[in-house]
């Protein structure tokens, strides 16, 4: 027998096996740059980020013709370039372009109903994170946060930048437009800096020291070793790290 897998995205859950949509969801104001399963064992609960700064939960067993969202997570104040399930059912970690990544209980979400959030407030000059730096010193608080903890000190410019849980947990960790991979400890400290810049890699062309924001990265489930994904101005490059940090 054949097991039956559904897929999220964007606006839509598709049936793999019979090749259909189940539903379409038009749950967003701008962009869905990222979307999940909340629960890698339970196929319903799902999560999406979009650019109108809102991370929204959506079960597909109460979805309704209105496709009202189950609860929304307020907090960030620019667009959503990822969310990261921790894969427990209750934890999200995101990386929004406010340059902050932020910690999310799903217990501690707002309702799903318009009246309960805005997604149309202005927090800050209009600006394009793809050129340009962002405009304020710091990230602004949002009145109706909601998140865990914060986390600052990485660039989320460019590129959709991601972050991840590691491995055990004990830690989030994010790429960086300033090439830097940021780990930070739970309680929202910043636990290690791996500077990509100052690896020198081949002979050639990427013989000198480089800068390039790093988009991704990956924490090997079992062993002590990073990936991460390197832009360059000529190209990009995989280096491997080993986080012996403690």
């Amino acid at each position: 027998m054949i097991a039956r897998f559904s897929v999220f995205f964007v606006n839509a859950v598709y049936d793999i096996e019979r090749r259909e949509v189940l539903h379409e969801i038009q749950g967003h104001s701008n962009d869905v740059n990222s979307v999940g399963f909340v629960d890698p064992l339970d196929p319903n609960v799902l999560v999406s980020g979009s650019d109108d700064h809102l991370i929204k939960i959506w079960d597909r067993r109460s979805l309704g013709a209105a496709c009202i969202p189950s609860g929304v997570l307020i907090g960030h104040t620019e667009g959503i370039t990822y969310v990261s399930p921790k894969g427990d059912g209750r934890h999200i970690l995101s990386n929004g372009k406010d340059q902050a990544m932020k910690l999310w209980d799903i217990r501690r979400m707002a309702s799903g109903s318009k009246k309960d959030y805005s997604e149309t407030i202005d927090y800050c000059p209009p600006w394009d994170y793809r050129w340009m730096k962002y405009p304020l010193k710091s990230p602004l608080k949002h009145p109706k946060d909601c998140s865990v903890k914060t986390f600052v000190g990485h660039s989320v410019l460019k590129t959709l930048i991601r972050c991840h849980f590691s491995p055990c947990s004990n830690y989030t960790y994010t790429g960086s437009a300033d090439g830097i991979i940021h780990i930070y400890s739970l309680q929202g400290n910043e636990k290690h800096r791996i500077n990509t810049n100052s690896v020198k890699f081949g002979r050639s062309r990427h013989a000198r020291d480089s800068r390039g924001l790093v988009r991704d990265v990956s924490w090997h489930p079992n062993a002590p070793y990073l990936i991460c994904g390197q832009w360059l101005e000529d190209g990009g490059r995989l280096l491997k790290y080993d986080p012996a940090f403690e």
